[in-house]
């Protein structure tokens, strides 16, 4: 597994492994409640969508499912084999879906949120902010939920709004697998290694990437704090505006 590719990473490389459980299976997530985080791309970027609950002795478990147009795999440095993504590599082994030209097949991830919803008790959708997000949560919205009950929703991503879920995640992986199993899906550790910190005065935090153009991803980071957000944040009970709006 790829570890540490960011020089002051946020998370800590040897208790996210002690975490990992290859074990770990979607049959686990069945008759608990359970939480699904998306971050939505379009062109050239990774989508991704984790399923979270908390097991029997309350430990977080999740696990990701990941997408990447295919045109991706054609620019020289994933032709080449000179990117830290491996991209090939994960898409041969499973871990990476890969949808036709070079847009983000996004029928493909509603298809399975809608799966998912289907098959486990889920609490809360969680999209990004961005107009895909915004479109899909209003579809899931109108066809499965009911206005006084909304289903999905759209965070933002600013300090104000992840830093608990954001600090909820690092405990965790701090405490290690007393407190948290993922299965070792390798995006995922790459991601976790990719994933630095910016911290604010008023003692919140916004996971980012190393620098704004790295292409080092952290998407599915992004994901799993938005999937936790809702168990870690009253929503009901905070504004509106700076929580992020429920879509009708």
């Amino acid at each position: 597994n790829v570890w540490m590719t960011a020089v002051a990473a946020w998370l800590s490389g040897p208790q996210w492994k002690l975490c990992a459980d290859p074990s770990l299976g979607w049959d686990e997530f069945k008759g608990r409640d359970c939480w699904i985080g998306l971050d939505l791309a379009d062109k050239d970027d990774i989508t991704a969508a984790v399923l979270a609950a908390f097991d029997d002795a309350g430990r977080l478990i999740f696990k990701p499912k990941f997408w990447l147009p295919e045109a991706v795999l054609q620019q020289p440095e994933h032709r080449d084999g000179r990117s830290a993504a491996h991209y090939r590599e994960w898409s041969q082994k499973g871990f990476l879906d890969l949808t036709p030209g070079d847009w983000v097949d996004h029928g493909k991830v509603e298809d399975t949120v809608r799966d998912w919803i289907e098959k486990y008790s889920v609490r809360r959708v969680t999209f990004d902010q961005f107009a895909a997000g915004q479109l899909m949560a209003s579809r899931l919205n109108e066809d499965l939920a009911t206005t006084d009950r909304p289903l999905a929703y759209i965070l933002h991503k600013k300090a104000a709004n992840v830093t608990d879920p954001a600090k909820d995640l690092e405990a965790r992986v701090k405490s290690g697998p007393s407190r948290l199993r993922h299965d070792d899906n390798p995006i995922m550790n790459w991601m976790a290694g990719n994933a630095c910190v910016q911290p604010r005065r008023d003692g919140t935090i916004l996971p980012v990437k190393e620098t704004s153009s790295s292409p080092n991803k952290i998407d599915g980071i992004d994901a799993l704090i938005n999937a936790i957000h809702p168990a870690t944040v009253l929503i009901e009970e905070a504004p509106v505006a700076d929580v992020g709006a429920m879509i009708a």
